[in-house]
């Protein structure tokens, strides 16, 4: 077995909560027991922001598939966790990692449409939380800042992507209509000040 296949299924091993010697074979900046520390500690953190321990090994066996480095995977891990600090749907990159694997996508490849897509969830939760803030209801968020997402993946200027909500006009095709994620216009006081 090959360095690189050992680090693999070590990283595996300690992601899945299995403990074992480390092989002093293994190569890098790190030696075997930060990287078992590391990745025990991406695993704990991915746990306990809402993943499902399925969807971690899931992740983990796409890497491995798809013949990513320890630290590869140790960055797709990371990507996952800070979108879900962050509040986005880490959903759309899963999807993303498990299509670029699928595909025979090389892994910095794969690493490079995760990173961009991540920016594109953080542009489109930031759309949403300002259209929420000005009265607008996203009745279920994270569908809200998917949809914009899309939207925004698709081409469409967040100018664009604002004004189809405030004046409830459909953004042209082939972009997704955003209007549905929301519900009603902002809230205006009528006749003057209420009671």
């Amino acid at each position: 077995m090959n360095t690189r296949a050992i680090w693999v299924v070590w990283l595996v091993m300690a992601l899945a909560g299995i403990t074992g010697r480390a092989d002093g074979a293994a190569q890098g900046k790190l030696g075997p027991a930060e990287v078992q520390s590391e990745a025990a500690s991406l695993r704990r953190q991915l746990l306990d922001l809402g993943m499902t321990p399925s969807e971690v090994r899931n992740a983990v066996d796409a890497c491995v598939r798809g013949g990513f480095t320890p630290g590869e995977t140790a960055r797709v891990l990371g990507l996952l966790a800070k979108a879900l600090l962050a509040g986005l749907p880490h959903h759309d990159l899963l999807a993303r990692l498990y299509e670029g694997v699928a595909k025979g996508v090389d892994p910095p490849r794969v690493l490079n449409v995760l990173e961009e897509t991540a920016r594109t969830l953080r542009d489109a939760k930031r759309l949403v939380d300002r259209l929420v803030l000005e009265g607008f209801s996203a009745p279920d968020y994270g569908m809200a800042v998917q949809m914009v997402a899309d939207a925004l993946a698709a081409g469409a200027p967040p100018s664009e992507v604002l004004r189809s909500i405030r004046e409830d006009r459909p953004l042209p095709r082939p972009v997704p209509d955003v209007r549905q994620a929301f519900r009603s216009g902002p809230r205006r006081p009528r006749g003057g000040p209420g009671p």
